[in-house]
């Protein structure tokens, strides 16, 4: 591995999904986290998608298979799932703010979770409409 180039403070760290995920799992440091995803592929894959709260229309039966060589892995075999339903679905009734645009004449125009969700589905009727999707 590479020499660490910056380290956060533990009271940075302590406040971290990656300090979560690390107690809820026992890890205990940068080194054994890294160990642990190089050695066990399958459960650090399955165990970061799992606390990343990633949904799936079909869940997958399994994380990988590298039976064609582990340049050629296959992931998540039989599940299915999509960006839109991990970021804006799963916020669609958020008042926050989504999206920030800024165009060249400085002018600034902000999307909400909610208004973004509304205008993707607009734009996949009016493709699905003309038989795309």
């Amino acid at each position: 591995m590479n020499k660490v180039v910056w380290k956060p403070e533990d009271a940075l760290f302590s406040r971290t999904r990656l300090y979560d995920f690390m107690k809820r799992h026992h890890i205990n440091g940068y080194q054994e986290l890294y160990r642990k995803s190089v050695d066990d592929l399958e459960w650090y894959w399955d165990a970061l998608l799992k606390d990343l709260d990633i949904k799936w229309y079909h869940p997958y039966r399994q994380v990988m298979d590298t039976t064609e060589g582990i340049a050629w892995t296959k992931w998540f075999i039989g599940g299915k799932t999509n960006l839109s339903l991990n970021t804006v679905d799963k916020r669609r009734d958020s008042s926050k703010t989504a999206l920030i645009w800024e165009g060249d004449d400085g002018h600034v125009k902000k999307l909400s979770y909610a208004d973004l969700y509304r205008e993707a589905n607009k734009a996949a009727n009016a493709l699905e409409q003309e038989g795309i999707g």
